[in-house]
């Protein structure tokens, strides 16, 4: 089930125009930005806004189809400078 919810989230970031980070378990996590040399920061938020939106809407189809109530996810919006890195080796 998690892996089919996975599937429609990464079509819908195409359909978003938002970058998938990465899955890490039950953590799916997207980014609005996607080209640091012409950025669009009101464009970006839509993006991200719109595809939680999605998120929400699959995840109600998903639970209906599977007849699985407890099925829930939560999901985040930040905003802000993106810092990142690398631990480990």
């Amino acid at each position: 089930m998690l892996r089919k919810l996975f599937e429609e989230f990464d079509k819908k970031c195409l359909e978003y125009n938002v970058y998938k980070v990465y899955t890490i378990g039950d953590c799916y996590v997207v980014l609005g930005f996607t080209n640091c040399y012409q950025r669009d920061i009101l464009q970006e938020a839509k993006n991200v806004v719109n595809m939680g939106l999605a998120m929400v809407e699959h995840i109600q189809l998903v639970r209906e189809k599977f007849n699985f109530s407890e099925l829930d996810m939560r999901i985040g919006i930040h905003t802000g400078r993106v810092i990142g890195g690398i631990i480990g080796t």
